[in-house]
């Protein structure tokens, strides 16, 4: 059997800085490819609410919002703050991959520079819109 990528809310999650970590994707491999309560399969956590971006320091995944699966890993749209809780800082979208064995890293984020003008008043990404 093959591996599946899911998306899930999750109950009793922890509260972070004021945030509920309450959803994620998460991926079940192995065994008889059954993760729930009588499964063989094995469940990995791959990516959390309120989880950090290490390649953008101090930015923290608020909303997942949609992803693609490969054998290499996921592309998710996500939209993203420095603090989760607030409600006063503009979230920015961003489009974000994750190997199943690695650590989160962006592909593009709102305001960011972009290609071909990446130079100082060049092009920059807009809203980032539909799934990776």
């Amino acid at each position: 059997m093959g591996d599946v990528v899911f998306e899930a809310g999750i109950s009793g999650g922890a509260v972070v800085l004021g945030v509920t970590v309450d959803h994620g994707y998460f991926r079940c491999m192995g065994g008889d490819g059954n993760c729930s309560t009588g499964g063989t399969g094995t469940a990995q956590t791959l990516v959390l609410r309120n989880d950090p971006i290490p390649d953008r320091p101090g930015r923290k995944l608020c909303k997942l919002q949609t992803f693609s699966a490969s054998l290499y890993g996921i592309a998710f749209q996500a939209s993203t703050q420095m603090d989760c809780a607030s409600t006063t800082e503009g979230p920015l979208s961003g489009i974000f991959r994750k190997p199943f064995v690695g650590t989160v890293t962006t592909v593009a984020l709102q305001g960011e520079a972009s290609e071909p003008n990446p130079v100082p008043g060049g092009t920059i990404y807009g809203n980032v819109n539909g799934p990776p």
